[in-house]
C-alpha cells in the first residue's frame, strides 16, 4: 500500500458545542417493546479518562458537556411528548458529567410526581458515590451495572482502567447498603498482556463483590458479563492480536468454571460471534465483497447465536481468496493500516506511546483534572474541552410542592382497537395506552410499589389480529375532569387504530361493567365456512381441539364456548361466544378446528369484535 497525502485523508466533522445543536422534542415511541425502550437524554460527548481498549473515548474527543438547563428543558418537553416512563442519561462516562449532583436533584423533583424512574448506562465505580445512588432510587430502583473490565489491579493498569480492587468493593458496598438486590459487572477476556492469573482474580474480585454484597443483603446477587476483546480502530491496541476461537473458548471456559456459584449469572458473548465482529471491526475494503457474498449464501441476524453460521462466512472469505487469521493477526506499527486515511484527530504517535505505556503498565491521568496529554485532539481556539458550569443549578424552576394522599375519580373508557392496532399483543396495547395517558397530561394515579404504573383496569384481551368496536377500561384520576375532555385529550395521542368514542364517571350502580357473550363478525378471503359441518359442530355434545402454547399443548373442549354461530355464506358469518373462567381459545384456533382450516387459512380470516353481544345472545 502507498503512503498516503493529505489530500487522501477523510477528517471528521466535529461539533465543537453540544448546545448549539438542537434536538427535536418529539422522540420516535415504539409501539412495540424494544432494547433500551426508555427516553435517552445526551448529557455529554466524549471521554478523558483514556482507556486504551476504548474507540468511543478516543474518536469523540474533546468532552463537550451540554448546559444543564439545556437537558431540563429538552427532558421536560420529549417526556411530555412521548410518554415514557424511564429515563436515561446517556454519555460516555455519565459519572463525569460536572453538574451531576445539581442535575440529578432536579430532574428527580420533576420525576418523581410523574413516577417516572432514572437510569444510568454502565458506570465507574469510583464515580457511584451514595447520594448518586439515592437520587436514582426515589422512584425505582434500575439496573446497576459498574465495569472493571480486568480483574487484577495490574491488568488494570495496562488497560488505564484506574480503578483498584477496593474501590469496586466499596462501590458494591453502597449499592447494597443502598437497597439494590442485583449488580451486573462487565470484564473482557484477551486483553493485550493478560495471563491466566488475571483470569483468576476476576473470578477472585467477583466473588469477593458477592460476598460484601450479601453481609448487607442476604438476597444478593452478581450478574457477570464476559467478552473477548476485540482490537479496535483508532485505539493503541489497534496493532495487537484478537485471541483466536479456540483460545476464547479455552479461556472462556476456565472462567465459567471459576465462577460457578448459585448466586452469579454468567452471560458471554460466544467465541464464535467475537470471531466474526474482530474480522469486521479491522477489515479492509477487500470485505465488501465478502458481506455481499455471505449475504447471497444466506446469512442473516448473525448477531442472534440461533443465526450465525460461521460456515457461511468461511466459504465466503474462501471465494475471494482472503484468510480470516490476516485480520485477527498482529500488526506492525510501521505498517499502514486500512483506516489510517481517516483523520479522527489522535495523533499515531500518540497512540503508540499509550501503547508502550500498556506494556510498562505505566496510567496516564485523566486531562479533565490532570495536564493536556497531548493528544492532538484540540486546538485550544475552536476545539476543546466544554463543561458545564455548576454555577447554572441555582437558576433552574423552584420544583412543585408534594401533593397530599389525592382523592381518586374514577371513569370508564369505551374505545375502538382496529387497523393497525389490532396487530398489538395484550401486553403491547397496555404499553401503548399507559404512555398514551401519560402524554395527555390527565391527572393520573398511580400504583405503588417497585414499578408505579398508572392505575388501569383493562377489561380482557383481544388476540392479536382481532379487531374491536367496542371495548372498556377503566383509570383512576387525581382531579375530576369532565368526560369529553378526557375523551379529547385521549384521541390526540393515541396510537393509530386507536380511539376512545365515550366516557363515563364510575359510580355505585356502574361499577363492575357485564359479563356479556361476546359477539364476533368473521370474514374470509375465500370460501371456507361450510354450512353442514357448522351443523355437525351444533349436534356435538363434546367437540376437542388443541390449545398450543410454548411449553404446552392442551385439548379443549371448545362446544360450551360457543352459544351460536350465524351463517351468512361461504366467506362470511357470525359467532357467539360465552367466555369461561379458564380454558378458553384463541378465535382463530376455535374456527380453524370447526372448519378444518390449515393454520394458513385460519390466520387470513379478518374477525371483527362487535358491541351488540347481549342482543344477540338473546335473540
Amino acid at each position: 500500500m502507498r503512503a498516503l497525502g493529505s489530500k487522501d485523508r477523510v477528517r471528521r466533522r466535529l461539533l465543537t458545542d453540544l448546545n448549539r445543536a438542537e434536538r427535536p422534542p418529539r422522540p420516535l415511541v415504539p409501539q412495540v417493546q424494544i432494547v433500551h425502550d426508555r427516553l435517552n437524554v445526551e448529557i455529554a460527548r466524549g471521554c478523558s479518562r483514556g482507556c486504551r481498549f476504548c474507540q468511543a473515548g478516543m474518536i469523540y474527543r474533546p468532552v463537550r458537556e451540554r448546559d444543564a438547563k439545556t437537558i431540563l428543558a429538552w427532558t421536560e418537553a420529549a417526556l411530555a411528548a412521548s410518554g415514557f416512563e424511564e429515563v436515561s442519561l446517556l454519555s460516555l462516562s455519565t459519572g463525569d458529567y460536572s453538574c451531576l449532583p445539581a442535575l440529578l436533584s432536579t430532574l428527580m423533583d420533576r420525576l418523581s410526581p410523574g413516577r417516572i424512574a432514572l437510569s444510568f448506562p454502565s458506570m465507574r465505580a469510583d464515580t457511584l458515590q451514595a447520594d448518586l445512588m439515592a437520587q436514582i432510587k426515589r422512584v425505582r430502583k434500575t439496573g446497576f451495572t459498574i465495569a472493571p473490565e480486568a480483574g487484577s489491579d495490574r491488568l488494570r493498569r495496562v488497560i488505564n482502567k484506574n480503578l483498584t480492587t477496593e474501590e469496586i468493593l466499596a462501590t458494591v458496598r453502597r449499592a447494597f447498603a443502598a437497597g439494590w438486590q442485583v449488580l451486573k459487572m462487565y470484564f473482557m477476556i484477551g486483553l493485550p498482556g493478560e495471563e491466566q492469573a488475571d483470569l483468576e482474580a476476576m473470578a477472585a474480585l467477583c466473588r469477593q463483590a458477592l460476598t460484601t454484597a450479601r453481609e448487607v443483603s442476604r438476597q444478593a446477587r452478581l450478574h457477570v458479563s464476559i467478552n473477548t476483546f476485540i482490537p479496535k480502530p483508532h485505539t493503541p491496541f489497534q496493532w495487537d492480536r484478537q485471541l483466536s476461537r479456540r483460545e476464547s473458548q479455552e479461556r472462556l471456559h476456565f472462567c465459567k468454571e471459576l465462577l460457578r456459584h448459585k448466586h452469579i449469572e454468567i452471560k458471554w458473548n460466544p467465541s464464535s460471534q467475537s470471531w466474526l465482529e474482530g474480522i469486521l471491526s479491522r477489515g479492509d475494503r477487500r470485505l465488501a465483497a465478502v458481506i455481499h457474498t455471505a449475504q447471497r449464501l444466506g446469512c442473516r441476524f448473525d448477531a442472534w447465536t440461533e443465526h450465525c453460521r460461521l460456515d457461511l462466512w468461511e466459504k465466503a472469505l474462501a471465494e475471494h481468496g482472503l484468510v480470516a487469521e490476516e485480520y485477527l493477526r498482529q500488526r506492525r506499527e510501521e505498517e499502514i493500516l486500512p483506516w489510517d486515511h481517516i483523520d479522527m484527530g489522535v495523533r499515531r504517535a500518540y497512540l503508540q506511546a499509550e501503547r508502550q505505556r500498556a506494556r510498562e503498565g505505566v496510567q496516564t491521568a485523566d486531562c479533565r483534572s490532570g495536564e493536556c496529554q497531548d493528544c492532538g485532539v484540540c486546538d485550544w481556539q475552536t476545539i476543546q474541552p466544554q463543561l458545564c458550569q455548576e454555577a447554572a443549578a441555582p437558576d433552574w424552576p423552584a420544583a412543585p410542592p408534594a401533593a397530599a394522599a389525592p382523592k381518586v375519580h374514577r371513569y370508564r373508557l369505551h374505545y375502538a382497537k382496529q387497523d393497525e392496532a389490532k396487530w398489538l399483543s395484550h401486553l403491547e396495547f397496555m404499553q401503548v395506552f399507559y404512555r398514551s395517558l401519560r402524554r395527555s397530561g390527565l391527572p393520573l394515579h398511580f400504583s405503588q410499589g417497585f414499578h408505579p404504573l398508572p392505575r388501569v383496569s383493562f377489561h380482557g384481551a383481544l388476540p392479536v389480529g382481532v379487531a374491536s368496536c367496542s371495548e372498556t377500561v377503566d383509570i383512576e384520576l387525581t382531579q375530576p375532569v369532565a368526560p369529553p375532555e378526557i375523551q379529547d385529550r385521549l384521541n390526540q395521542v393515541l396510537s393509530p387504530g386507536l380511539a376512545v368514542f365515550h366516557v363515563e364517571a364510575i359510580t355505585a350502580r356502574n361499577g363492575r361493567p357485564p359479563a356479556l357473550w361476546q359477539y364476533f363478525t368473521v370474514k374470509s378471503p375465500t370460501p371456507v365456512f361450510d354450512p353442514e359441518k357448522i351443523a355437525a359442530f351444533l349436534e356435538c355434545r363434546e367437540f376437542y381441539a388443541l390449545r398450543k402454547k410454548p411449553n404446552q399443548t392442551k385439548r379443549i373442549d371448545i362446544r360450551p364456548l360457543v352459544a351460536a354461530i350465524h351463517y351468512h355464506h361461504s366467506r362470511h358469518l357470525d359467532l357467539v361466544i360465552r367466555p369461561r373462567e379458564r380454558d378458553n381459545i384463541k378465535i382463530h384456533d376455535l374456527l380453524a378446528a370447526v372448519f378444518h382450516l390449515p393454520a394458513t387459512s385460519a390466520r387470513q380470516l379478518e374477525i371483527m369484535k362487535t358491541p351488540n353481544a347481549a342482543q344477540v345472545a338473546n335473540d
